[in-house]
């Protein structure tokens, strides 16, 4: 995503050559910071030698693609394009690179090459390796990202529900809510009369184009339960919905939590409280279904047992029965109730750090919604954290070796984080934040309301670790 934003693609190939780019072999070369360095004019590209220059010239100097490879061995040795590529595969292997260089020094010398031209593409061949793309491969994945970006700046609600549906699987799908809320997409609730095995497009009461959530998120639902709702609805009356879709009891509850029920309750959350304390107090007998399904008729008095459901309840609100029933926030953003604290620490919202110059020292916050750990050139272990804020873009925090001793494993346990760091600048709107410090926002928030100092200046542990 760094890439892409430093980068900033103006026609179709330019996607094609990110992508390859962003490969080990042309990592372990350094090539995307070169060829950075060239389209953006801070540098004149580098094409070896005239003779490799119509091989380079595409991509400004800077190997990318096998084919290159393929065509510059050839070049250097006159051995014909098929062999150039069984060169290429055996670059991998370490213990045939003596006798490849043997072989294209020899015949590269022979057909003229200098001597600093040949130690130069060796370097850049050796280096590469076979880890790369073809051409037509990087293009294959350049196709569905342009046609994705173009769906979701002129169809994002439609682009949203497909997403959710597909469930790529890199990005958990609360990542995704929250980059639908931030393009002012509206995310529906689930509702068994509309509710089905899909997310799909609907017309939010306001008039907007918004995402009803679907049926698969109830996590304690089965399939079959869940195939009942879509097929029979709508429903004419609760007591309809049990008869028809016959749903366990721990189901019934679970969908009353979410509100999933409410069009049978005319939406009035207090009468949800009501249902479900009389949900907690029925009892199985012989006249019931099962002991596995819940029958009650809308007329019976709330049971005594009402009294526990009202204490489970108490101090829950809509946000924490979502995240225990689906494990994802539908109705209010997670981190709402932390505001408050963010302005006593002086944390900077995910929206504010767009404007910011890079190298600017701030404190961000947010829930970890996703964290990896890809390959980097020179070996170290480089850690890329997504932190949602619910105030904007999700904010893309890296670690790098020297602040990954300082915060230990918490980094990847986690759950709320406050991180201190650095913004760092990728275009006109892309910014990230190199992390130099980490703590657990809960431990922070419980050593506030116990009346601790808590401020920017004076963060409640003596020490930079997580945990």
């Amino acid at each position: 995503m760094e890439l892409v934003g430093k980068l900033q693609p103006e026609v179709f190939n330019d996607l094609t050559v990110e992508i390859s780019l962003f490969r080990p072999g042309p990592m372990q070369n350094n090539m995307p910071l070169q060829y950075l360095q060239v389209r953006h004019g801070e540098t004149m590209p580098d094409y070896i030698d005239p003779r490799l220059r119509p091989i380079l010239r595409e991509t400004r100097g800077v190997v990318v693609f096998h084919e290159q490879v393929m065509r510059i061995i050839d070049e250097l040795t006159g051995c014909g394009l098929g062999p150039a590529d069984v060169i290429r595969r055996q670059l991998a292997d370490r213990g045939r690179l003596a006798g490849i260089e043997a072989f294209v020094r020899d015949r590269a010398m022979a057909r003229g090459f200098r001597p600093a031209v040949i130690d130069k593409a060796w370097t850049l061949l050796a280096g590469f390796g076979s880890f790369g793309f073809a051409k037509a491969h990087g293009a294959a994945f350049a196709l569905p990202t342009f046609q994705s970006a173009w769906l979701k700046r002129h169809h994002p609600a439609e682009f949203m529900a497909g997403l959710l549906t597909h469930d790529p699987g890199m990005w958990p799908k609360n990542l995704i809510l929250a980059e639908a809320r931030h393009l002012d997409v509206p995310v529906l609730p689930i509702d068994v009369q509309r509710s089905g095995l899909e997310y799909v497009v609907e017309i939010a009461p306001d008039g907007r184009l918004g995402v009803r959530m679907s049926l698969v998120e109830m996590k304690g639902s089965t399939e079959k339960e869940r195939a009942r709702i879509a097929r029979h609805q709508p429903f004419s009356s609760l007591q309809d919905f049990r008869d028809r879709v016959r749903p366990r009891r721990r189901t019934f509850e679970a969908l009353a939590r979410v509100g999933a029920l409410d069009a049978f309750i005319d939406y009035i959350p207090r009468r949800r409280h009501e249902l479900l304390a009389h949900l907690a107090g029925v009892t199985t007998s012989a006249q019931l279904i099962a002991d596995e399904q819940l029958a009650f008729e809308l007329d019976l008095p709330v049971p005594e047992r009402s009294t526990i459901t009202s204490l489970e309840l108490r101090g829950r609100t809509q946000t924490d029965l979502e995240l225990q029933e689906m494990r994802l926030a539908v109705n209010r953003h997670q981190m709402e109730r932390f505001y408050p604290l963010f302005r006593k620490l002086g944390v900077t919202p995910a929206r504010d750090l767009v404007d910011l110059p890079g190298g600017t020292e701030v404190l961000i916050a947010g829930v970890r919604r996703a964290t990896n750990t890809p390959p980097m050139r020179g070996g170290k272990r480089v850690v890329f954290v997504s932190l949602d804020d619910g105030t904007g873009p999700v904010s893309n925090v890296v670690f790098f070796h020297d602040a990954q001793e300082q915060i230990g494993s918490g980094v990847f346990q986690t759950h709320y984080l406050l991180v201190e760091g650095t913004t760092r600048r990728s275009g006109a709107r892309g910014v990230s934040v190199t992390g130099t410090a980490a703590w657990d926002l809960l431990q922070i928030q419980s050593k506030q309301a116990e009346g601790r100092e808590c401020c920017a200046n004076s963060l409640p542990f003596g020490h930079r670790r997580v945990g």
